[in-house]
């Protein structure tokens, strides 16, 4: 891997004077290639989280950083809340603001495939884009064409959807104003993406933060460029919509995620037996952080729904917003 390193204004706002929270924890592999000295930085203006410089990770770069090893192993809790539970909920919810019969319906970071076998059977003609060749095996089981290569060099006409579907995918991106452009062109007025992403003005944010402080007081631990899982962005609501709205889309609704984080370590520590006390006392102090976290509307996961409008101009409506 050698990625370019450039300094950037604020990709979603551009503005230009940040805080500087810390430079960017490393990982083994950036480690090995001497990639240090980026800083994690706020917007002042959106509260837009980054790196600067950003990374200019290269095809290449993403097919080794997203390989098999990148995706964790899961409690069977856990995978039945991200391989059923969530797509069946989430493709309803598009179901319900696209307003009309979904036909076609594209699946962006599809990864294992779980909102792809939903949509499949669902009815839908379903399409999936992925960088990781990882998953054009899933294309391959489902019988569905996988895209692997950046969304923007797809084999994808103007209006070719009636939905769009993304978990985890933006805060990978260093222009997501501009990738949020593409998936406008993308689908057909009136037409929907559902948008997932992590919470990073969450309350397990700050103390993940507070917690690198604590370990070196250089780092900042609030997003992770240089260290799996590989962040280059950070959305709060603020900064989501306001990336939205200047990408075109009306947004139907921001919520933040309860009970699936603080569910899945309570699951997590009772299946697993921890290596010590500490260990355990570590963990069991983290599912307590997640559970105040989403009492106090500040969970780890946002989930906007965003529509392109039907005259297919730019537009800067909100009909919903919820904090």
């Amino acid at each position: 891997m050698s990625p370019i390193l450039h300094s950037v204004s604020c990709p979603v706002c551009d503005g230009d004077v940040p805080k500087r929270l810390g430079l960017a924890e490393t990982s083994e592999k950036t480690r090995d290639l001497g990639i240090d000295g980026v800083h994690v930085v706020r917007c002042f203006r959106c509260g837009l989280f980054y790196a600067d410089p950003m990374p200019a990770w290269t095809v290449a770069d993403l097919a080794a950083l997203y390989d098999h090893d990148y995706y964790p192993a899961m409690t069977a809790w856990w995978e039945n809340i991200r391989a059923r539970v969530n797509p069946v909920r989430r493709l309803g919810a598009l179901q319900h603001y696209c307003g009309s019969s979904i036909s076609r319906f594209l699946e962006v970071g599809c990864g294992p495939g779980y909102a792809l076998k939903e949509a499949l059977r669902r009815g839908w003609q379903a399409y999936g884009q992925d960088v990781s060749p990882v998953a054009s095996s899933v294309g391959a089981s489902l019988g569905i064409d996988v895209f692997i290569g950046p969304l923007e060099q797809g084999p994808y006409a103007d209006s070719s959807f009636d939905a769009v579907y993304l978990d985890s995918v933006i805060e990978h991106l260093p222009t997501p104003v501009a990738f949020l452009r593409e998936l406008w062109r993308l689908l057909k007025p009136g037409g929907c993406a559902y948008i997932v992403c992590p919470n990073a003005d969450s309350l397990a944010s700050v103390f993940m933060e507070f917690w690198a402080r604590l370990r070196s007081s250089d780092r900042s631990a609030r997003i992770c460029p240089l260290r799996p899982p590989y962040h280059v962005v950070g959305f709060g609501p603020h900064a989501m919509r306001w990336a939205a709205e200047r990408a075109g889309f009306a947004v139907v609704q921001i919520l933040v995620d309860k009970d699936y984080q603080t569910r899945r370590f309570s699951q997590r520590l009772m299946a697993s037996r921890p290596p010590g006390l500490r260990a355990g006392l570590k963990q069991a102090g983290w599912t307590v952080v997640y559970w105040l976290g989403e009492r106090a509307g500040r969970g780890m996961n946002l989930e906007a729904i965003l529509r392109k409008p039907n005259t297919g101009g730019r537009s800067c409506c909100t009909s919903d917003f919820s904090r």
